[in-house]
């Protein structure tokens, strides 16, 4: 068996030879001196017994000892009846498949997706907290080398500071393990149910008034003390109980004043469905009137600060505080207020959820159910908007619900 300064010695001698160490381990030494650790090995091909020659590493960059335990590592491969060089090739297939699929690389792809599905806002959320608590720390490790406990810390550090946020997370690191299990390079369970190690936050609900007396006192605070532009903003909102951004953002294109309604374009919905909303009388007189102050703008509302975009989210809860009803009410608030309202006066619950765009089911169904039944949504939103009208002009509250509930008999076909 050789020694370290034998194989030391060794010289060039213009032509390669080899040196036996022992167990068919060998030295190979090139033409120009460099040693080189081979095994020799026989596998059986079919019926066939070949002989192969494996390189383990060079010298000095690895001992000899290392070479022998190398080599022995080999030897029980062979005695398992597997083929030493197809191991090798595996290995390397998986160290560059690894340094393909990292978390990141996967992730991007999953936001490429998400970015045609999610609002923009919502996208940049994500996006900036990836960046800020999670690709830092496994953004590089290649997918199948990341534990659940890894993730579980990671979520967990994220909500001691940001609790909705960690949780958002945690559901797109889920999304990033089920998309690289359908390619292969990872398990999905290694995500599975990471937000369920996050408490769960209360919900909490936006302030809002449901009592007719209580909805009276506000729309008269509104015609006294806001803003023209705001009066409107908040009188349409009454009107149609849509979401405070998605009025805020409306654009005169969605709007057939003729038609009466108000088409708002899936990009912009929350469940990413086109909605459909018809326009009670009250609020096509009051968009003629706005057109004229803001038609030149592509927005309904458009931000005073430029011209080119519209109201920001926060300036609507903002002015409704300014009017003296911060925690009292706000602008999402008017949502739960027709809700109430209108169930208590007994319109049907599917055609109230309809209205507020919460109708279940895909795409198709939902465009059935717009069309379907426009004309009895039309009839209850014009009970309620003549409701609310009447609230504002001062008319008696319960006389005011006693007719509004009085139209909730018309039957739902159209």
């Amino acid at each position: 068996m050789l020694t370290d300064r034998q194989i030391m010695n060794l010289k060039a001698t213009g032509k390669p030879y080899r040196v036996v160490d022992g167990r068919n381990l060998v030295v190979a030494v090139s033409a120009v001196g460099t040693c080189t650790f081979q095994l020799r090995y026989c596998v059986t091909v079919g019926n066939v017994r070949k002989e192969r020659l494996h390189t383990l590493g060079r010298y000095p960059s690895m001992s000899l000892a290392q070479a022998r335990q190398e080599a022995e590592t080999i030897r029980g491969l062979v005695a398992q009846g597997k083929d030493p060089s197809l191991v090798k090739r595996a290995a390397k297939l998986v160290r560059a498949t690894n340094a393909v699929n990292t978390f990141q690389s996967v992730y991007e792809t999953v936001m490429s997706l998400k970015e045609a599905q999610c609002s923009p806002r919502h996208c940049r959320i994500l996006r900036l907290g990836m960046q800020k608590h999670v690709l830092p720390h496994i953004g590089a490790f290649p997918m199948a080398e990341i534990t659940k406990p890894m993730l579980i810390t990671i979520v967990t550090d994220i909500y001691r500071s940001a609790r909705v946020l960690a949780r958002r997370l945690a559901w797109l690191i889920g999304e990033v393990f089920r998309a690289a299990e359908r390619r292969g390079i990872a398990s999905g369970y290694v995500a599975h149910a990471i937000v369920e190690e996050l408490p769960r936050p209360k919900t909490q609900h936006m302030p809002s008034l449901k009592r007719p007396e209580e909805v009276a006192g506000l729309l008269q605070t509104i015609d006294a003390k806001a803003s023209i532009r705001m009066r409107v903003y908040f009188r349409l909102l009454a009107y149609l109980f849509t979401r405070p951004s998605e009025l805020a953002g409306a654009r005169w294109d969605e709007v057939d004043l003729e038609g009466a309604t108000w088409t708002i374009p899936a990009v912009r919905m929350k469940a990413r469905q086109v909605h459909i909303i018809p326009l009670p009388h009250q609020a096509v007189t009051m968009l003629r009137e706005l057109r004229l102050q803001t038609g030149v703008s592509g927005y309904l509302f458009p931000s005073s600060a430029s011209g080119s975009a519209h109201i920001g989210r926060s300036t609507p809860s903002i002015m409704m505080a300014g009017l003296g009803y911060k925690g009292r009410h706000s602008p999402h608030g008017f949502r739960a207020t027709a809700s109430t309202l209108l169930r208590e006066a007994l319109f049907p619950r599917d055609l109230v959820e309809l209205s507020l765009a919460h109708a279940p089911g895909g795409a198709v169904e939902l465009a059935y159910m717009h069309a379907q039944w426009l004309t009895p949504r039309r009839r209850m939103m014009q009970a309620y908007a003549d409701f609310l009208e009447g609230l504002a002009r001062g008319d008696d509250p319960s006389q005011c619900f006693a007719e509004l509930a009085g139209q909730s008999g018309h039957r739902l076909a159209a």
